[in-house]
């Protein structure tokens, strides 16, 4: 039925004219800016709750006796507008809080339509971020959805941008394995973990998307960016799938943005490149207030708008919350206007510091009138006897240092008592004003009502866990093996089986006082873990083919400098690379050969593992490989799962593929001490030989599944072990090196274990 209530003048408008008319001089400077009332236009739609009209502006006031401060205020006003918002939704959806349109006819106003209220119809508007936090936190524990914009939020901050990122880099170079992973793998791509196992392991699925992001890059080429990204958005189907999303609307229109900044920053780069190393650096430092890269709004369907005062200019909603209407920050500097000319007095003078606050509280003005006429049909203000100050016994408040205060109060003191005064009076006076009592008990999460209400059910498990199933690596099958033959220092990180703190007490400490006495060479150079990390890492970061002269001598020094190593021992690595790079390993071939493109870094593996027992392994090794049988046995439990490692350097040679592990052991203090007889005792002491089996194996492994005619015999080379510190240029000895092949039984009867177990 239509409200008999109902009048043709807006109540809105009525209402913000009763508000500005409570001060002569409502913006201050009554010389420069006036108001002038504004008459209202026909109405055509209001507010009704339980078919009951509502006003213009509710007035909310804390119930206290004293002033009290500003959190208390704040989180009281977003607990409240939380509150009431989940009731009017909750409401809109049983047809109790509407909005109502009349349409006349023949001198008789009659309802077209009533539809319930919705989150778009509603905002809360705040002056800055953490009055935002603080009500869109009260909203999400209500179960209410919100969204929250500034002029300061950036597109480069969303979660999305660096799957963008990601995926960039793998389309620059389709053929980097980690690159291409780590894209495929991130959440915008949508792989399941079946998806990215069945990418590892099926070489054809591998190359198709590899051939993939190489059109990916071909595309990108030719039409630019932006239409490069919208076909992988259609062809990957990431706008379907990110929809499915709670926050899917967010990262679409995030990743929509993204795409339209990425083509026009491409006009100013030099290459796609360069674009890339942009992007990285916008991800991490996103707090810029550039316009084209402010967050842009999802949607409004279904989310509460929270925005700022700033951002609302322009912009009316249906209903309008200013929870924190009295709110005010007073002047800190002296800067203020005089004869035209901006002042800056840094004495910090109050006079000065008042001039300064009179024109911020002008300010304030002007913006708390934008405020109050963003909203179409109603207005909720928050009010509260606010001190900022400790509260004193008279009651007095700060009020009058808000706008709100200042435009119903005025510019002298006021107490808690002129302020429920001044609200009943405006009530009392204007019927499209009301003071209601502050909603402060929150209400149950708000659900909409094609929300399935049927309460979740976990689904039964039923089947058996297997609880024995873990990763492990070669360190930690055979920790338990050595057999306390002649003590070293080695030092790989991952992969040695050293027991680095017992080692390290072990080391003779008068060496370490004689060594400034002694003549610097790399069998005093320091050991231990620390040690073996550096020679390592000099190995994997130089280019053997290029290592020599200037550009080798900076980077020793760089590396030396970051491993926090004295430089003094510059001259010594520099003869180390040269000696190790020289030496020949087999038929005249040396590292110094051996180009980038033939030669793998680290190589990481993870192997399957069925359900075996050391036994196994150990019938196997001590049957096929001669060192194994000198070695103790390995002693681990029973295994199964997966086993992880890294190789140091692969490589290949003429069409056959070899492996290659350095090792800092330092086993004495000329190069005759790194014979044949004493690597062997160092292999079997410390079960080297069984690192070099399952290396061999995981490459054996590799290498069949990449080569169409592999044979183990043709193509798998043998496995290098050289010990760094007994190597030296020109020798005929070849010191510090060891080789071996495992035979190819040894191979297939791991594999055969390591794929269907123990057989007994």
């Amino acid at each position: 039925t239509l409200d008999t209530n109902y009048r043709s003048s807006n109540d809105m408008v009525a209402a913000v004219n009763a508000l500005w008319a409570q001060n002569e001089a409502p913006f201050i400077y009554q010389q420069d800016i006036t108001f002038q009332a504004v008459k209202a236009s026909n109405k055509t739609q209001y507010f009704s709750i339980n078919d009951q009209r509502q006003g213009a502006v509710s007035q909310w006031i804390i119930p206290t006796d004293d002033a009290i401060g500003s959190q208390v205020y704040k989180n009281a006003m977003a607990l409240a507008c939380a509150t009431q918002v989940n009731q009017l939704l909750s409401d809109g959806q049983l047809g109790l809080a509407n909005i109502i349109s009349i349409e006349s006819s023949a001198g008789q106003e009659e309802i077209e339509y009533a539809r319930g209220i919705v989150a778009s119809d509603i905002a809360i508007l705040v002056r800055d971020g953490s009055e935002a936090h603080l009500v869109k936190r009260e909203l999400a524990k209500q179960g209410v959805s919100s969204v929250y914009l500034s002029n300061r939020h950036s597109v480069f901050s969303a979660t999305i941008v660096s799957d963008v990122w990601r995926l960039m880099l793998a389309i620059l170079e389709p053929t980097n394995a980690r690159l291409l992973r780590s894209a495929m793998a991130c959440q915008m791509m949508g792989l399941s973990a079946l998806d990215l196992d069945e990418l590892n392991q099926d070489e054809r699925c591998w190359q198709r998307q590899v051939d993939l992001f190489t059109h990916w890059q071909q595309r990108w080429d030719k039409v630019g960016i932006l239409a490069m990204l919208r076909e992988v958005i259609h062809e990957q189907k990431i706008a379907k799938r990110l929809l499915q999303l709670i926050d899917g609307e967010r990262q679409l229109t995030d990743l929509l943005h993204l795409g339209e900044i990425l083509q026009q920053q491409s006009l100013e780069t030099l290459s796609e490149h360069a674009l890339a190393h942009w992007l990285a650096e916008k991800i991490h430092d996103s707090g810029q207030d550039n316009l084209e890269a402010q967050l842009r709004l999802e949607s409004d369907r279904n989310l509460v708008q929270i925005v700022t005062i700033h951002k609302s200019k322009g912009l009316e909603y249906n209903l309008v919350f200013l929870p924190f209407i009295c709110s005010f920050k007073k002047a800190k500097q002296g800067v203020y206007h005089q004869d035209g000319q901006t002042i800056v007095d840094l004495s910090g003078s109050s006079d000065a510091l008042k001039k300064a606050d009179k024109e911020r509280l002008a300010e304030d003005l002007r913006l708390i009138y934008v405020a109050l006429t963003r909203a179409v049909h109603h207005l909720w203000l928050g009010f509260a006897p606010l001190k900022l100050s400790k509260a004193s016994k008279d009651k007095k408040t700060d009020l009058h240092h808000s706008a709100i205060g200042y435009l119903l109060l005025g510019n002298q003191v006021s107490t808690v008592d002129d302020l429920s005064r001044k609200l009943s009076a405006l009530a009392s006076e204007y019927a499209f004003i009301n003071s209601q009592e502050l909603p402060l008990a929150s209400l149950a999460p708000y659900r909409a009502l094609n929300d399935n209400q049927q309460a979740p059910q976990a689904r039964k498990f039923s089947q058996t866990i297997e609880n024995n199933y873990w990763i492990t690596s070669y360190s930690a099958l055979s920790k338990t093996s050595h057999h306390g033959g002649k003590k070293d220092l080695d030092a790989s990180t991952e992969l040695t089986a050293v027991d680095w703190q017992s080692e390290l007490e072990s080391i003779d400490k008068d060496s370490m006082l004689n060594e400034a006495q002694e003549a610097l060479s790399i069998f005093n150079f320091p050991r231990g873990a620390h040690a073996g990390v550096f020679l390592h890492t000099l190995f994997e970061e130089i280019d053997f083919v290029h290592a020599h002269g200037d550009s080798l001598r900076d980077k020793v020094s760089e590396l030396l400098e970051a491993s926090e190593f004295d430089e003094k021992w510059l001259d010594v690595l520099l003869k180390l690379v040269s000696d190790v790079l020289d030496c020949s390993l087999n038929d005249g071939f040396s590292l110094r050969q051996l180009a980038m493109k033939d030669k793998q870094v680290e190589m990481e593996f993870f192997m399957p593992l069925s359900k075996f027992s050391c036994d196994d392994v150990n019938d196997i090794l001590t049957t096929h490989d001669p060192l194994s049988k000198q070695a103790k046995p390995l002693q681990f439990m029973q295994v199964q799962g997966m086993l992880k490692g890294f190789i140091d350097l692969v490589f290949v040679k003429d069409n056959k593929y070899y492996i290659l592990d350095y090792k800092s052991n330092h086993l004495g203090d000329q190069c005759t001490d790194y014979g044949v007889d004493q690597l062997s005792e160092v292999m079997i002491g410390h079960r080297y030989d069984f690192q070099y089996q399952l290396y061999s194996l995981a490459l054996h492994r590799l290498l069949r599944s990449r080569i169409t005619d592999y044979d183990y015999e043709t193509h798998f080379g043998g496995v290098y072990y050289l010990f760094l510190r007994g190597m030296e240029q020109g020798q005929e000895h070849n010191h510090g090196i060891f080789y071996n092949r495992p035979s190819q039984l040894l191979v297939q009867e791991l594999d055969q274990l390591f794929s269907e177990g123990a057989s007994k």
